[in-house]
């Protein structure tokens, strides 16, 4: 029954409320949301039943005529004394192209006897025209009832007892004498207990769709117009809701000129907002009460074309990888084409918008929930809010097209929950994602902080290189040549050196910039040069498979850098000590970034990296495994690169069986 219909597909304010509220916690939204899926399922149970309840009570079914028969409805009189409002079966004598009132019966012949409510195009008859419904029906005595009777199509007239009751426009014969209506009616009156005479003149010349739809209600006149006031207010609440949403979105975007999202999210909000008074119960007459049908048909149908392309844009803004530009591109296109079509006339707009509903609208809601689920669902907080409204607002949306192809009047119902759906669950996701983007923004501003600190740190540990080493060696170059008789083949010597250690420097600070924008392949090319230039041979080996994940390691420009230098350290400390072919292999696995690298080392040229230069550290059996967290001994080989290794927070182990000398870092990627 209607009376109990839309508060089963529209959750309370405290739902609302609590789910708004809990909603915005990121990391309970998926449990906050549970209450509204099994709203969902509770839905689509009640429909289905409520369907199968109703069939054959609400459309077009032909009955044996008799001429010494009325045509009597029925209805629940046992409910209905108990002040109920209950559904009449109608049963009607049908009497097409003619437009009869009370009295001109006698002796015209029905063209058919129907019981339920259907269009002209399912009962063999164009949708242009006009007809006249006959039925009796027999309500309790001295009782005041009100009968209400859902929007027909397009233009209607009702008699009780032959007096014309209510009505909306005005039937005719033609397009010029037919004024279409848009609104349900509402009939107050108090039986007699005799059966009373119920005619209804129907005429369409406007609407692509004509005839009789819906159903008849009847009830205590305060228990109907309650329910109906309470529908009302429902209506208005979500479209306010919808509406306060949009403009709190709209606030946001003149404060982020730069999030085209919030703009699109409020027009879609607005869009909903504007087309629930359309909907159900036509509060659009309480807002603006002269409005015509044409106005409210064509901004009804307007905004359905408006609305998927909005769709397709928001989610687009949203995750900009989901779908290619071409295929965006051409969709919008698509629209715009349909779009013409508002400026044509009625009758070919309402045919044209169904198939813009097929081509477009459906599609639009499977690719939108494709778009988040592809992309959102693998993000925790909003992605995973959206994507599970997105997938509610797409059965609902998809339930409400189904239910307008057969004018059924849960249509609007489910058009409605399908919007405040999506205002409610978007509005928690776009919330969240905002929430996000500050702590993104945080975080970045953290690592932008943290990357001028390494860089000033790396300028000053090329500043100390070159004061130490080069400003020495400079020195020592000014001393020898002051000489009376310079020894000329030690300062030959001399200024090859100097030369080696000024190009390795400004190759290094090469190095630096090239890991900006492609840190494996930089690391690649600063060690195959080096060992290039002592012509050795080299393997360097990074597995496929992790590159990925390590170019995300190696994103921060301090732990870049650090790498980087890692890298140097080891390859010196190879080039001083090591012989043969040297072996290197980068890897990540279980959040541990693997460094291994191995090379030969010749007893008699063996030295360790000590500040005297002398062979004066441990033997090659004394080396022993070295962590992050150990003392670190004053001299070794690959001291530099172990300390490296330390202020990475990881552990290094370097050890020499035999002539083989291996060292290996683990380094934590968080």
């Amino acid at each position: 029954m209607y009376s109990s219909q839309f508060h089963r597909y529209l959750p309370s304010r405290d739902t609302l409320r609590s789910d708004a509220t809990s909603g915005f916690r990121c990391k309970r939204s998926g449990i906050v949301l549970l209450p509204l899926l099994a709203l969902l399922c509770s839905v689509l149970w009640s429909c289905q039943n409520r369907s199968s309840e109703s069939s054959a009570e609400l459309h077009g079914e032909e009955l044996p005529t008799s001429e010494a028969s009325d045509p009597v409805s029925h209805l629940d009189s046992k409910k209905l004394q108990k002040g109920e409002i209950v559904s009449i079966t109608p049963v009607w004598d049908f009497y097409w192209k003619r437009l009869l009132e009370p009295g001109e019966f006698q002796g015209i012949t029905p063209d058919r006897r129907l019981r339920g409510m259907d269009i002209w195009k399912r009962l063999g008859y164009d949708a242009q025209g006009y007809a006249t419904y006959r039925t009796f029906l027999r309500l309790p005595a001295n009782r005041s009832l009100t009968l209400r009777f859902s929007q027909q199509l397009t233009a209607v007239r009702v008699f009780i007892d032959g007096k014309e009751r209510a009505g909306h426009g005005i039937p005719g014969r033609s397009l010029d004498t037919t004024v279409p209506g848009r609104k349900n009616l509402f009939i107050t009156l108090t039986s007699s207990g005799q059966p009373l005479e119920l005619v209804m003149q129907i005429a369409n010349f406007h609407s692509f769709r004509g005839g009789a739809r819906g159903v008849i209600e009847v009830g205590p006149a305060e228990r109907i117009l309650e329910v109906s006031r309470r529908e009302e207010s429902l209506e208005l609440l979500a479209a306010g809701f919808l509406g306060a949403i949009a403009l709190y979105h709209l606030f946001l975007f003149s404060l982020q000129r730069r999030e085209w999202v919030y703009l699109c999210f409020a027009a879609l909000c607005l869009s909903f907002a504007f087309r629930i008074p359309l909907l159900g119960e036509k509060t659009i007459h309480l807002l603006w009460s002269g409005i015509s049908w044409e106005t409210q048909y064509r901004t009804n149908l307007g905004l359905n074309i408006l609305t998927p392309p909005l769709l397709i844009l928001f989610f687009h803004l949203l995750f900009p990888g989901a779908l290619r530009k071409g295929l965006l591109g051409a969709f919008l296109f698509i629209c715009a084409i349909f779009a013409l079509s508002i400026f044509m006339d009625t009758v070919r707009l309402g045919q044209i918008m169904f198939a813009y509903y097929l081509v477009v609208a459906g599609p639009a809601l499977l690719l939108g929930l494709y778009m988040v689920f592809s992309h959102g669902i693998r993000k925790e907080g909003s992605g995973r809010t959206m994507a599970l409204g997105m997938a509610m607002v797409t059965v609902f949306g998809l339930m409400a097209i189904y239910q307008n192809w057969y004018t059924k009047e849960d249509a609007g119902q489910l058009a409605m929950l399908a919007f405040v759906a999506f205002g409610l669950f978007q509005a928690v996701g776009v919330a969240q994602r905002h929430h996000e983007s500050i702590q993104k923004e945080q975080e970045l501003s953290r690592r932008l902080q943290k990357s001028r600190e390494a860089l000033s740190h790396q300028r000053q540990s090329l500043e100390n290189d070159l004061h130490d080493s080069l400003g020495s060696r400079l020195v020592d170059l000014k001393l020898q040549a002051d000489k009376d008789r310079p020894d000329l083949e030690s300062l030959r010597s001399q200024l090859s050196t100097t030369y080696d250690l000024f190009r390795g420097q400004l190759l290094f600070m090469e190095d630096l910039g090239y890991s900006a924008r492609d840190p494996l392949d930089a690391i690649q090319i600063s060690v195959l040069r080096r060992y290039a230039a002592v012509e050795r041979e080299v393997r360097f080996r990074i597995d496929g498979a992790h590159r990925l994940a390590l170019e995300e390691f190696l994103f921060d420009d301090a732990t870049r850098a650090d790498f980087l230098q890692l890298m140097r350290e080891l390859c010196t400390n190879d080039l001083k000590y090591g012989r043969g072919e040297s072996r290197w292999r980068l890897s990540i696995r279980d959040g541990i970034v693997r460094l291994d690298q191995m090379n030969l080392v010749g007893e008699p040229s063996f030295r360790f990296d000590t500040p005297s230069g002398r062979n004066d550290g441990p033997s090659m059996a004394e080396f022993i495994s070295v962590g992050a967290n150990d003392k670190q001994p004053e001299n070794g080989m690959a001291r530099h690169a172990r300390n490296r290794i330390a202020r990475l927070r990881g552990v290094a182990t370097v050890s020499v069986v035999g002539r083989v000398f291996r060292f290996s870092g683990r380094i934590p990627t968080s």
